[in-house]
């Protein structure tokens, strides 16, 4: 093992030389970054050897993800090639995707959930200890006589002054609360719309990019998302992997430019004619629009380089540091960083080895040895409470060690996933679901393979004394049709056939031999998905199916809340970074005129206000168990006094359709249209014919036309409807005609 400050050589570096072995690569007529210190130097040396003994450490756990990657792709052979004819069905893709559509179905709600506090100093928050201060603020009434029997009525005395003051205090303290509680949900909401907006507002969208990410965590065992916030004209290294933002163009004009005119670029270069391209079209479209706000990366999770003195994944407890690597073009780090390290680097493939090494190892005319890209690495140091970027094999920092772009309350930017967490200290990354089933699939694809071979060996087949067929016999026999007379050169004539061809025994398929339900019964115990999810069934009755199914959903349960623990936590941080970093007037323009977007500082926001992810707005809601609970606590709610008939009817709407607004739809000064229904209407005639005269239920024992007769244009059937109010207009337009 290698000390901190010992930087091990790769293949092909010699005293510290970067690129290829041991030479430097030649300058390109860009200026080069000024010569570091001895100790910056020095630093970026233990730095870097810091990192890759790290690498090297977690280099089987990287393994084995891609390796669980290839397998629920379908390869699951050794030395399985694309034309490969060996059996393979690949329930573990089937499971894996079957888990995703649980777990994450659509976007996640996010409410805004302010912290408990005490917000009256006086006021206990009883509506009775209130009432006696409200009566001491009403004005005395005095004496009065009642005219109809001439007694004096007494008044109400003056309220004394020391409790007329107390009524005062209290009543303003009570004001005050209530203001400070209005104004913090007006900016919870506030925050829930530019959350939201931000969400949608993604490159990629983000139940997509999450629908990867659970997927990518099920295949792994671990899935990672990195929370940045984008300003203006920056570009960050993950916005390579994304889809072109209009800051790239800018970027990549400008270090054309530069080095066109440095002379590194000839005319005759493609770049050149690139250049002029990318010109015109800035000509022609002169307008940039420009985005500033979340920006959410989801990181391979081999991409991740953890401090081995980490304990545990989530959170990075008892992590000094973590770095994350990006596989980098140097003509990306000159137009993300500004700095040419061409010169000085260390050449790595895509897969992040180095090139050099996979010469050695498989030989320069093996695409595996082809590799030009630079290993950038953004690394956080908690110990110290900086971010910095290096580059394998540069002398210097790429961004020198300052304070991380974002004031996070845990340091970290990166968020982990994980569902199979086991307590492991040497083991911090868990197996994923793909590694757990890969027993059961290997099982299940040779018993099967082992059954094809078994059908082949036992097709039938004939035998003959050797000299006594011909070739074109044995081809006759061979490839005869049905009902074809078949003449045999080598058979004396009177020779029964059965003398010649003898049947060659086999040995019969025993279908218990290759019986594949204790791969689905090891199955469902170790991952929880059994035969049934996957369409098909084992012969197991309904109530063992119905068992098994429940406990399934117990686990998928779980993970359900791991899921909405992850985005919660994510949720909290982006509600921090948004009212840290996002300008009142971005608000105003994404939120509306009534935003409420005060400036608080870090430890206000960290203290305040936050963003909670909704209990299982991530997965499919079970909306007819929503709909059968909200069916028996309605007419419990309804009896209860206080019960505020806008909030009961909000959640109504929300179990059964989303999508509509009760403010558009409640009116605080209307009654029920059940009410508007009872009304009592002036009458037309004599209360025995006038439903109107009848009580409230009247207009159910109006005349009613005879069975069969029609109600058209040509009817005779004459009948008392009661004048147009609104309330029969609700009614006739609910489909009831009598009203």
């Amino acid at each position: 093992m290698l000390d901190d400050d010992q930087s091990p050589l790769m293949p092909g570096e010699m005293n510290g030389e970067g690129g290829p072995e041991g030479q430097p690569k030649p300058a390109q007529g860009v200026p080069q970054a000024p010569s570091p210190s001895e100790a910056e130097a020095a630093l970026v040396k233990q730095w870097t050897a810091r990192i890759r003994k790290a690498k090297a450490q977690w280099a089987p756990v990287f393994k084995r993800m891609k390796a669980d990657q290839k397998f629920a792709h379908g390869e699951q052979w050794p030395q399985q090639t694309p034309e490969d004819q060996r059996y393979v069905a690949n329930i573990t893709l089937r499971a894996v995707n079957q888990k995703v559509a649980v777990l994450y179905a659509k976007n996640p709600t996010a409410i805004a959930v302010r912290r408990k506090t005490l917000d009256f100093k006086i006021w206990d928050g009883s509506l009775e200890s209130l009432e006696p201060f409200k009566q001491a603020l009403m004005p005395p009434q005095p004496d009065t006589m009642d005219p109809q029997t001439g007694q004096l009525i007494p008044g109400t005395p003056p309220p004394d002054p020391q409790m007329l003051q107390m009524a005062n205090m209290v009543l303003q303290d009570v004001q005050q609360g209530m203001t400070r509680r209005v104004q913090a949900d007006k900016m919870g909401k506030t925050l829930e719309i530019v959350y939201e907006y931000e969400i949608g507002e993604q490159a990629v969208p983000f139940k997509t990019s999450m629908k990867q990410l659970v997927r990518r965590t099920i295949t792994t065992g671990v899935g990672y998302t990195k929370l940045g916030y984008h300003r203006f004209m920056e570009k960050l290294p993950g916005d390579v992997d994304k889809i072109t933002d209009a800051t790239q163009p800018l970027r990549r004009a400008e270090r054309i430019g530069l080095e066109q005119a440095q002379g590194s670029i000839e005319q005759s270069d493609p770049q050149s004619e690139e250049l002029l391209r990318m010109s015109a079209a800035a000509n022609s479209e002169p307008d940039m629009l420009v985005k500033e706000g979340l920006d959410f990366e989801f990181p391979p999770s081999t991409s991740l380089i953890v401090d081995p003195r980490c304990r545990q994944l989530k959170g990075f407890v008892g992590a000094r540091w973590v770095a994350q690597e990006y596989m980098l073009s140097c003509d990306d780090v000159k137009e993300i960083y500004g700095v040419d390290v061409a010169s000085n680097y260390n050449s790595h493939t895509s897969e992040g080895e180095s090139a050099s090494t996979n010469t050695l190892l498989y030989g320069p005319e093996d695409k595996r040895s082809q590799g030009d890209l630079c290993a950038i690495y953004e690394l956080y140091d908690k110990a110290t409470g900086t971010c910095m970027t290096l580059c394998a094999g540069f002398p210097s920092f790429i961004v020198p060690p300052a304070a991380p772009p974002l004031r996070l309350e845990n340091f970290w930017p990166w968020f982990v996933l994980t569902f199979n967490d086991a307590e492991d200290e040497d083991a911090i990354f868990p197996p994923s679901d793909v590694h757990l089933m890969r027993g059961m699939q290997v099982d299940y694809n040779l018993r099967r393979q082992r059954l094809r071979e078994h059908l082949d060996a036992a097709r039938p087949k004939h035998a003959v004394p050797k000299g006594l067929l011909d070739e074109q016999d044995k081809a006759n026999l061979t490839a005869s049709a049905a009902h074809t007379v078949v003449e045999l050169s080598g058979m004396v004539p009177g020779t029964s056939i059965d003398s010649v061809l003898q049947r060659v025994p086999y040995s019969p398929v025993d279908p218990a031999l290759y019986e594949v339900d204790s791969c689905f019964s090891d199955l469902l115990k170790v991952v929880g998905t059994q035969e049934a999810n996957l369409g098909g069934t084992s012969g197991s009755t309904a109530t063992e199916s119905s068992i098994a199914e429940s406990s399934r959903m117990t686990a998928q349960g779980s993970n359900v809340d791991d899921l909405d623990d992850f985005l919660t936590e994510m949720a909290k941080a982006a509600s921090h970074v948004l009212l840290l970093e996002m300008s009142p007037e971005e608000v105003t323009r994404i939120a509306g005129p009534g935003a409420v977007w005060p400036e608080l500082s870090n430890e206000q926001v960290a203290q305040d206000l936050t963003l909670n992810i909704k209990a299982g707005s991530s997965g499919r809601p079970n909306k007819a168990a929503e709909i059968q609970n909200m069916e028996r606590l309605a007419p419990l709610l309804m009896q209860i006094p206080g019960i505020k008939p806008q909030w009961l009817a909000e959640q109504v709407v929300q179990r059964l359709d989303d999508r509509i607004d009760t403010t558009d739809a409640v009116a605080q000064s209307l009654p029920s249209i059940t009410a508007l229904n009872q009304q009592v209407q002036p009458g037309m005639g004599a209360p025995g014919t006038d439903p109107n005269q009848q009580g409230a239920q009247g207009a159910n024992n109006a005349q009613k036309p005879p069975a069969g007769s029609s109600m058209g244009p040509g009817a005779t059937q004459q009948t008392n409807m009661p004048p147009t109010t609104p309330g029969n207009v609700v009614s006739m337009a609910q489909g009831n005609p009598m009203g």
